[in-house]
Parts: C-alpha cells; sequence; structure tokens
C-alpha cells in the first residue's frame, strides 16, 4: 500500500518500504495482480461471451451439416447425371451405326431393284418389238402417199405404236414393280421404326406423311425420235 502511495505521489515505489525484503514481496504481489487481473478477465469474457460462442458452435455445427448433405446429394445427382450421359451417348452412338448399315442396306437394295427393273423392262420392251406388227395391224388410219398426208400418218402411227407400247409395258410390269417398290419402303420405314425410341415415335407419328396414292411406273419411249432415221420404202 505504502508502495502504490508513493507511485501515486510520483516517487519510486522502494520509498514506500518499511520491512527488509520489500521488494521481492512487492515483485510477488505485481505477479499476483497480474495473474488476478488474467482470471478475473477470462472469467468475464467466458461468462459474457460462453453463450454466444455456444450458439455460434451450434449454428455452424448445422451449417456444416446441411452442406454436407448438400454436398452428398449434388454428388448423387452429378453421379446419376453422368451415368445418364453415357447411358444416352452410347445409344445415340449405337443408333448412328445401326442407321449407317440400314442406309447401305437400303442403298444396295434399291440399286439392284434398279438393276431388275432395267432388266424387267428390256426384256418386256424387246418381247413387245416382236409383237409390233399387232400394233400396226390395230392402227386403222388410211394410209396415202402424198407426202404431207405421209408425214402426218407416220406422227398419228408413231403415237399409236408409242401409246400401245406403254399400255402393254403398264400391264405387264407396273402391279408387281409396284408391289416391290411399296414392299421396299414398308422395310425402310419398320427398320428406321425400330431406330426410334417407342415414345419418341408415338410423339412424331402424328407429323409422318403417310402415302395414299399407289405407286405408278411412267413410260416415257418417244417413238418419234426413236424413228427419226428410219427411210421406208
Amino acid at each position: 500500500l505504502q508502495a502504490r502511495i508513493e507511485e501515486a505521489k510520483g516517487n519510486p515505489p522502494h520509498m514506500g518500504a518499511i520491512a527488509e525484503g520489500f521488494q521481492i514481496r512487492y515483485f510477488e504481489f505485481q505477479d499476483f495482480e497480474r495473474k488476478f487481473e488474467e482470471c478475473i478477465s477470462q472469467s468475464a469474457v467466458k461468462t459474457k461471451f460462453q453463450q454466444h460462442s455456444s450458439r455460434g458452435k451450434s449454428v455452424s455445427g448445422d451449417m456444416k451439416s446441411m452442406l454436407d448433405n448438400i454436398y452428398e446429394r449434388i454428388t448423387i445427382f452429378r453421379n446419376l447425371k453422368q451415368d445418364q450421359k453415357n447411358l444416352l451417348t452410347e445409344r445415340i452412338q449405337g443408333t448412328e451405326t445401326q442407321m449407317m448399315q440400314v442406309t447401305r442396306e437400303m442403298k444396295m437394295k434399291i440399286h439392284n431393284m434398279v438393276e431388275e427393273v432395267e432388266e424387267k423392262v428390256s426384256k418386256a420392251l424387246n418381247e413387245e418389238i416382236w409383237r409390233l406388227g399387232v400394233l400396226i395391224d390395230e392402227f386403222n388410219m388410211p394410209f396415202h402417199p402424198e407426202r404431207l398426208v405421209l408425214n402426218i400418218y407416220k406422227k398419228e402411227l408413231n403415237a399409236h405404236v408409242e401409246s400401245g407400247l406403254g399400255s402393254n409395258l403398264r400391264a405387264r410390269l407396273s402391279m408387281a414393280l409396284a408391289m416391290n417398290v411399296e414392299s421396299a419402303q414398308t422395310e425402310m420405314t419398320d427398320r428406321m421404326h425400330a431406330l426410334v425410341p417407342n415414345e419418341q415415335l408415338l410423339a412424331t407419328s402424328t407429323k409422318m406423311v403417310v402415302r395414299t396414292q399407289p405407286f405408278e411406273m411412267l413410260y416415257s419411249l418417244n417413238c418419234q425420235n426413236l424413228c427419226a432415221d428410219f427411210q421406208e420404202d
């Protein structure tokens, strides 16, 4: 107390010494003061902020749990979408491969069909050429040797032969060729439908245009040009 009084007066503490060993006890008292002050400060902090600290820890724990849950759900969702993406990619690649295969097969089928049609038409046309006499006998326009009338006669005869050949070829070939074309169209449609998922096929089926008219072959012979260099005797 004397040392503190002297300090308050601006004097050195040892001026208040009243017994031997004062300096040691004064240092011990200063150390006690410092520790006591720290103890009081810590107790005040614990008393004042412990509730807030506990609440903060609780909130932090809840937020951590919530974020962990969100992260887990996001991870599961991401893995699910990645699996779906991989599956869709494999399906698309498989569909593209199958579509390329179908396209190649259909092109080959069309090529073979064209060759078959050419062969049938050529064979039928050769047979009809051997029967031209029948068509000519059916032509009943009077013949006249005058040049003007003769040109008209030849023009009408060519038209008659062309019409008769076309009718005969249609009668012999059109039905079989139309059946082949319809069969090929059905096969193409069925194979393309097999590559499209059912739900997608149902969604687009109403937008597909269905052919309502039967397939028809057109024969263009143009007998007048074919016979242009023919010189009758």
